[in-house]
């Protein structure tokens, strides 16, 4: 089997000047009335959301890339560092007003689980993370099928009920 790839999207955050939103991104949230919406800015060469209250949460940004509107078929990959808090998500795929997938990790703790579809936890696995260490997250989505990694380890292999 022959695979042939791109990369499509990538930032570094060092290029940003501080306390700025990236020129790169684009937030895609909606006004969620059960999100404060915390928004994203680069500080010190990274992209960070501190949310103050306890029931926030950051609003949802993607590449704002028209190259990607229409795949399917991708990897994405993000190296991760919690510093405060305790519920810390990546979002990994967006269908356009439907769904966000999301990664859900509780830092310090050993809870991960998964959304998809908002709200429903599918797996949680036994691993243990802390504040102020880095864990690289990858997500392979080939069509309907989805496995994801943290620090190269296979944590959730799975087929989305939605094919879009």
């Amino acid at each position: 089997k022959e695979v042939h790839g791109a990369i499509l999207f990538e930032d570094n955050f060092e290029q940003y000047g501080e306390n700025v939103f990236p020129s790169k991104w684009i937030d895609v949230s909606g006004g969620d009335p059960g999100c404060g919406g915390t928004p994203w800015i680069v500080e010190f060469g990274h992209l960070r959301a501190r949310v103050s209250s306890p029931f926030g949460c950051a609003n949802n940004i993607i590449p704002n890339n028209n190259e990607m509107s229409d795949v399917n078929n991708y990897i994405f990959e993000a190296d991760m560092n919690f510093i405060a808090g305790t519920d810390h998500n990546i979002g990994y795929r967006l269908i356009p007003s439907t769904i966000v997938y999301e990664a859900h990790f509780t830092a310090p703790g050993s809870n991960f689980s998964f959304s998809h579809p908002p709200g429903i936890i599918n797996y949680q696995a036994g691993f243990s993370y802390g504040f102020n260490i880095n864990y690289h997250f990858k997500a392979r989505i080939e069509d309907k099928n989805v496995k994801l990694y943290i620090n190269d380890i296979l944590v959730r292999d799975f087929t989305a009920s939605n094919p879009d």
